[in-house]
């Protein structure tokens, strides 16, 4: 059974504006936690055009990128015979 669940933690900037704080992302630190009993998990972060911006194993766990604001992100799984539990935060 694949279970699992997303957990957001972001870093911001707090800027003072003209009549309010301005809050910007300044980076997303990604970590897989992964306890197998067999099989492989693989998580990649992709950018707008499809390219590999970083990928995540259990024993690469974890990433770091600074997302720019205006563009879209992909993130995308990839099980081989995975069985037991994982988690992703960012």
């Amino acid at each position: 059974m694949k279970r699992g669940f997303l957990k957001s933690a972001v870093v911001f900037v707090l800027r003072p504006g003209k009549n309010a704080y301005r809050a910007d992302v300044i980076s997303y630190e990604f970590t897989l936690e992964a306890q197998l009993s067999k099989g492989t998990v693989e998580v990649t972060l992709l950018d707008r055009k499809k390219r590999q911006l970083l990928k995540l194993t259990p024993t690469s766990p974890t990433g770091k990128i600074e997302p720019d604001p205006k563009s879209r992100y992909y993130l995308r799984w990839d099980f081989q015979s995975a069985t037991g539990k994982y988690r992703l935060h960012w």
